[in-house]
């Protein structure tokens, strides 16, 4: 009985660290905002943060970021499934200024969507290093005027 109970807390132990963030903190607070596309077209960013930030200024690193290029206005419950391919924007991540890295694969749900307030939603993003990062956010929105083009 006690063999069966420290396997089982071990296999937990090894489990449980392997899921979501790779033994990292969430990212589940940040800004969106408008932004521009790489063509100067309309386009939305969204920073996620470890922690609570000012929605005044664009967050220093650590934070992920979510650019969407495509599908344009947002709203509740779109998902956006990112690839190099799939054209509808990118996701990175930046560990510290000049450290950040492409997204392999991404997959965004937004669950609600309002300008001028913010959005909440839930994200799975993959690294060509084997990372991964998972799980919901709530960001405020950030009054931000870009002119593209």
């Amino acid at each position: 009985m006690r063999t069966q109970l420290a396997l089982t807390l071990f296999l937990l132990a090894l489990v449980i660290p392997a899921s979501g963030q790779n033994g990292k903190e969430a990212f589940s607070d940040g800004i969106i905002q408008p932004s521009c596309a790489p063509w100067d077209g309309a386009a939305m960013a969204i920073a996620l943060t470890q922690a609570p930030v000012d929605s005044k200024t664009f967050p220093k690193p650590p934070y992920v970021t979510i650019n969407i290029w495509r599908e344009l206005p947002l709203h509740d419950g779109q998902v956006f499934k990112f690839t190099y391919s799939s054209n509808l924007g990118s996701v990175g991540r930046c560990v510290k200024e000049g450290d950040c890295q492409i997204a392999n694969s991404a997959e965004i749900r937004l669950d609600s969507v309002k300008v001028g307030v913010g959005a909440t939603g839930h994200y799975d993003i993959h690294f060509k290093n084997g990372d991964s990062l998972s799980g919901s956010f709530d960001v405020k929105w950030r009054d931000f005027h870009q002119r593209c083009g």
